[in-house]
């Protein structure tokens, strides 16, 4: 029962077991609609304190790195330069963390219906990964990609350019090598694999992978924040589909799995 309740049960009947049975029914669904009521005002009260916290973190920590900017353009030393940059580089770290974090924490307990549509996926895709050419070029990472038509998505396009962008830079932190992207159509289904090269010693859990603050790499050198994974699966499930991945030797393989729309 999605919809606000119109009526009660009524019963025009003499039998008191009946009579009985309806007034408890009638509870129940009142009862009901009133806890809905109550379980809305929740999670927007929840989606308050959340965008009101984002908020309070973001902006000393944007106050932090304005004047340690400042400062760094005014030292002298070279190694004061080189400890100011360390600094402003740990607080961009801090900043992707509390970004990341407060988006998965939106998605875990946000119930809002996703307006979906028909996705061009395969555009989508390509217009993402140019606008990271750079960063891939500077870390001299070629990405191949594999999709001979365009392939079409139900889903939301805002929520898929963002799995896409966290997959990019999964790849860009994570790969030891060349970058595979490919779309394929199995069954109703339309999968977006990306592929890449892990480092040979790094023990990858696949069936942890997606789980929140998961690390590969324990020593913690990266600047992961372990949370962007999650959120494509969380991304994935809000437009009923899924994602996986596969390890095949040092080959790790992230599929998404989102279902086949008409032309």
């Amino acid at each position: 029962m999605n919809k606000k309740i119109e009526s009660l049960i009524s019963i025009s009947m003499f039998n008191k077991n009946l009579t009985d049975l309806t007034g408890n029914l009638n509870k129940l669904l009142i009862f009901e609609e009133k806890s809905r009521s109550q379980s809305a005002c929740q999670e927007k009260k929840i989606k308050e304190m959340i965008t009101n916290i984002s908020h309070d973190l973001r902006t000393p920590l944007t106050a932090v790195k304005g004047y340690m900017e400042l400062l760094a353009r005014n030292l002298q030393e070279e190694k004061q330069k080189k400890t100011a940059g360390t600094i402003i580089k740990h607080i961009d770290q801090l900043d992707k963390l509390i970004n990341c974090f407060f988006e998965l924490s939106y998605l875990e307990m946000s119930d809002d219906n996703i307006e979906l549509s028909k996705v061009n996926l395969t555009n989508t895709l390509c217009n993402s990964i140019v606008n990271y050419i750079y960063e891939f070029e500077k870390r001299d990472i070629k990405v191949e990609i594999n999709t001979e038509q365009p392939l079409y998505v139900v889903g939301n396009e805002e929520m898929i350019k963002r799995i896409i962008e966290n997959l990019i830079k999964n790849c860009l932190v994570h790969s030891y090598g060349n970058v595979k992207v490919n779309i394929s159509e199995e069954d109703e289904n339309i999968v977006l694999s990306f592929a890449n090269k892990v480092k040979e010693t790094e023990k990858i859990d696949t069936d942890n992978l997606f789980d929140k603050f998961y690390v590969a790499d324990k020593s913690r050198n990266k600047t992961t924040t372990g949370l962007g994974l999650s959120i494509v699966k969380k991304l994935c499930e809000k437009m009923n589909g899924s994602v996986k991945a596969i390890l095949n030797g040092s080959i790790l393989d992230i599929k998404v799995i989102l279902l086949k729309s008409d032309k």
